[in-house]
């Protein structure tokens, strides 16, 4: 595997072994540093940390900043790609070095076609704009936290997902392979996986916004900042964290998209379940210690099952 597979794979690996460590014969004995990565948010309280502690902890609404980066890189690479199709001109030297350094690119034969890649790279350009609006204009934030570990792990995660739907993708670092290609040669190329993978994406940003909305309708005033409320309304209804159910049903749509015969692709996925599903789980307990008359009918993450 290449190396940009391997630490994909080492990131899996470390979101299992924090679902795991929630047992509490497990976590009891975690010591605090290793205890506040596994959490965040409001199940992180900076005042019981101390000295280093403090120090390692950044502001939860610094997530916009792995929006604002994913807008911008991601569509600088959507811009290449588009330059690329439409003029015939090649990635930039640097950049194909890049690529070539961190993952197998270019593989041959290319496990999706260059309409694939670029609708891929769209909707996460688009995805990215969305959250942006949302955090900015959506989002009421409390004063709770993310520790630095979860803060680096979110921008890795978004530098990397644009290289690697690129990293399997038609070759477009050489002079002289490619040609301008028709926006009507392209639109040949439209299967049935790249419809359904934009309606599931579309359906999964609609419920994902509307988890955020709900969010923050629970924040009305100042003093509702502060404190914690049972959410209710849409999926809701049926689990703690349908924000989290969401966005990885919005990084499987990708997974349609890109026909299911993307294997770099399939590790991404595969971070995404893991930190989702270990995230939904905390918060689930988090919310039942919490709240007496919380639903017992609500499940943490998938629907009837857990």
């Amino acid at each position: 595997m290449d190396p940009l597979s391997w630490t994909w794979l080492v990131f899996i690996v470390s979101f299992v072994f924090v679902l795991l460590s929630y047992s509490p014969e497990v976590y009891n004995f975690l010591p605090h540093l290793i205890k506040d990565v596994v959490v965040y948010g409001k199940l992180l309280d900076p005042r019981k940390r101390t000295g280093i502690q403090q120090y390692l902890l950044v502001p939860k609404r610094w997530f916009v900043h792995f929006y604002i980066l994913s807008f911008i890189w991601n569509g600088f690479i959507l811009m290449n790609v588009v330059q690329c199709t439409l003029q015939g001109s090649v990635l930039p030297l640097w950049f194909s070095k890049m690529m070539s350094f961190l993952t197998s690119y270019p593989v041959s034969p290319p496990a999706v076609d260059l309409l694939t890649v670029l609708i891929a790279m769209a909707v996460i350009v688009i995805h990215a704009h969305r959250r942006i609006y949302e955090c900015l204009a959506v989002s009421v934030y409390s004063n709770s936290s993310i520790h630095v570990t979860h803060y680096i792990t979110g921008i890795f995660f978004y530098s990397f997902i644009g290289i690697s739907i690129m990293a399997e993708g038609p070759n477009l670092s050489l002079k002289g392979t490619g040609e301008p290609i028709q926006l009507m040669d392209l639109v040949e190329d439209l299967r049935w996986h790249h419809i359904a993978g934009l309606l599931m994406f579309v359906w999964a940003s609609w419920h994902h916004h509307i988890a955020h909305v709900i969010f923050a309708s629970l924040r009305k005033t100042k003093k509702d900042v502060s404190r914690h409320m049972i959410p209710q309304g849409d999926w809701f209804d049926y689990v703690s964290c349908p924000h989290y159910l969401a966005e990885t049903l919005i990084y499987t749509s990708l997974a349609v998209i890109l026909g299911g015969h993307h294997r770099t692709w399939w590790l991404v996925l595969s971070f995404v379940f893991s930190n989702q599903t270990a995230a939904s789980v905390k918060v689930h307990r988090w919310y039942q210690g919490k709240f007496e008359d919380y639903p017992k009918e609500r499940k943490a993450f998938m629907p009837f099952v857990f």
